[in-house]
């Protein structure tokens, strides 16, 4: 191999880089995220918060992640719903994994098209949890779903299985065991008719609700996002 392809080799699986500001080291292995990463939603969401733990984003995709207010963990368990969505995980293997050609390996330059962004290699740190948000400059990482055929062996699976993998801050926390299955045969009832429920917040229902203590929503500047969740302040 000659030097020339080492360098990209090199560049093709360079880590995940948090970008902490204009004087972060990116050779500081505090802020390297090796890949895969995942982010788990409904096949309608932009892809904005990504986790190295599969299983996260699995719990987030089936789920949702209202979680309750502080003392009305009653009432929410009560009345507010799981979100009906088409299970979607998108997996970004490294900041390389668009800059391959279809057979895996790396692209020769005469290869790249003018399109190619080569510099989407950004996630910011989530104050709010282990997790990682998107670079609000460069967008999502560059990403594939996860198959449907996947995704439907594995909510068989866990349809068959024992329901013992959901420790995170979703809305599937806050049900019992039996609601949880019951959700999760819709979710796959969903995915294979390709036809979501809601999954939107009702607003009888934001008044018990906040978002997941892994999703930051507290610190994002997006009006429409915090609008949906109730936490905008004119």
């Amino acid at each position: 191999m000659s030097s020339f392809e080492v360098a990209w080799d090199s560049i093709a699986k360079a880590p995940w880089i948090l970008d902490d500001g204009i004087f972060f080291d990116e050779t500081n292995p505090r802020n390297q995220v090796e890949g895969p990463i995942y982010s788990g939603g409904d096949s309608w969401d932009e892809p904005r918060y990504w986790t190295k733990d599969f299983n996260e984003a699995l719990a987030y995709a089936l789920f949702g992640s209202a979680i309750p207010v502080s003392g009305l963990e009653d009432s929410f368990r009560e009345q507010v719903p799981m979100r009906e969505t088409i299970p979607t995980i998108r997996i970004a293997q490294d900041p390389g994994y668009g800059w391959r050609n279809e057979k895996g390996e790396m692209k020769a330059p005469n290869e790249f098209d003018d399109d190619d962004d080569i510099n989407n290699y950004l996630l910011q740190r989530d104050p709010e949890s282990e997790g990682y948000l998107i670079d609000e400059q460069w967008g999502a990482p560059e990403h594939k779903e996860m198959e449907e055929k996947e995704m439907r062996k594995l909510l068989l699976s866990l349809i068959e299985g024992h329901d013992d993998m959901f420790a995170w801050g979703t809305s599937g926390a806050y049900k019992t065991a039996d609601e949880r299955k019951a959700h999760i045969r819709g979710a796959l009832d969903r995915l294979m008719t390709n036809t979501r429920g809601n999954i939107y917040l009702a607003d009888e229902h934001k008044k018990f609700s906040q978002t997941s203590e892994t999703d930051g929503i507290e610190a994002s500047d997006d009006e429409e996002y915090l609008r949906e969740w109730g936490r905008w302040n004119e």
